[in-house]
């Protein structure tokens, strides 16, 4: 790997890192837990437990676990909690990983055990890949739309996602400037944040970049058209007004449509 190619990835490992951060954060909010260092704050396990305790509410631990564990027997027991929680009791599939990564601070590892988290609880339980790239296109249809990194670093398709969850928030945004990137995906995060609550689990620096994270993109977008998002109201509200059925009102896209 020659310099050039050691930077790049350097650079996909910081902005996966600061997506994941803000992303667990986010998740965390109200719990009284924060995460500062992703590599080092989830190695007594504490934090990983009250996690998978906010991502699948009413489910519990497949043992007691230490809420403020003072030893590293007490870490390593909890992490193993953890894990064991995820992979059997949630079916999610983990590589390679176990307490002594996380509790080393493997960065690597550890990353990659959070994509798994937020493949299988935040974009796979709203929309999976080709359902959010299907939602895309039906929304943005003069974009033509095909992937989620070159096709959203330039702020244009996010304005317009923006504009289409809130009509009127960014009128002009099939004429903006594409060679503006960080300027159009600043401003586009910004109203998505103030006007639709959609977090900022990616910062605008690793979006308008030659090749942002995909998971990021697709981690942040989510946030878009998930249930009860600003784009799910706003496809319901398209579908109010122009679906006609004599006596019947649509509400939701659930039980309305079962019989």
């Amino acid at each position: 790997m020659n310099l050039d190619q050691r930077a790049s990835q350097a650079e996909w490992v910081d902005a996966q890192k600061r997506t994941l951060t803000f992303w667990v954060n986010e998740k965390l909010q109200g719990t009284g837990f924060e995460v500062q260092d992703l590599a080092a704050d989830l190695d007594s396990g504490t934090v990983l437990i009250k996690l998978l305790e906010v991502l699948a509410p009413g489910k519990k631990m497949p043992n007691k676990y230490y809420t403020t564990p003072d030893s590293s027997i007490q870490c390593t027991q909890n992490l193993t909690i953890a894990l064991e929680f995820i992979t059997k009791t949630e079916k999610i599939a983990l590589v390679n990983i176990g307490p002594t990564d996380i509790q080393e601070h493997n960065l690597k590892q550890i990353l990659s055990l959070l994509r798994s988290l937020v493949l299988h609880y935040h974009i796979s339980r709203g929309r999976q890949d080709d359902q959010l790239m299907d939602w895309v296109r039906v929304v943005l249809p003069s974009r033509d739309v095909a992937n989620f990194t070159t096709h959203w670093n330039d702020g244009v398709s996010l304005s317009g996602l923006v504009d289409y969850c809130r009509p009127g928030l960014i009128p002009d945004w099939a004429s903006i400037d594409p060679g503006n990137a960080l300027q159009n995906v600043t401003n586009a995060m910004k109203l998505a944040e103030e006007h639709l609550g959609i977090p900022q689990v990616m910062q605008p620096e690793d979006l308008a970049v030659d090749k942002p994270d995909e998971l990021s993109v697709m981690t942040y977008l989510s946030y878009f058209c998930c249930s009860g998002s600003p784009g799910q109201k706003a496809l319901l509200a398209w579908v109010q007004q122009h679906v006609n059925i004599p006596d019947r009102r649509i509400h939701n896209f659930t039980t309305d449509w079962t019989d």
